[in-house]
């Protein structure tokens, strides 16, 4: 299925090896990811660099903080606007949405 895709989000904050960036990448698909656990074998052009790091749960596990804005810029540099994609799913509207969704957040 990677292949049938335009860019792989690895969303993954712990993941230890990133399976699905190895996958995905092995497929000649793009990954951007964030540069923290399991990005270290993804090209730097594909990370996207944490805005900030916060303490959490009864250990202070670091964790990073990540942004939205930033993750949907480095997809648009990366794979820039796709041109084709099924019918069935209405690519102007579908753009149109998930791009002001990213830029603008969730209302």
């Amino acid at each position: 299925y990677y292949s049938a895709c335009a860019c792989t989000l690895a969303l993954g904050m712990a993941e230890g090896f990133g399976y699905a960036a190895a996958e995905s990448l092995a497929c000649g698909v793009p990954v951007v990811a964030p540069n923290f656990g399991g990005g270290e074998f993804v090209p730097k052009e594909m990370l996207v660099e944490p805005v900030a790091f916060r303490s959490e749960g009864i250990f202070g596990a670091v964790r990073p903080v990540m942004s939205a804005k930033d993750y949907a810029a480095r997809v648009l540099e990366v794979v820039g606007k796709p041109t084709a994609l099924p019918s069935h799913l209405g690519w102007n509207a579908l753009w149109s949405r998930w791009k002001r969704w990213l830029e603008e957040g969730v209302k």
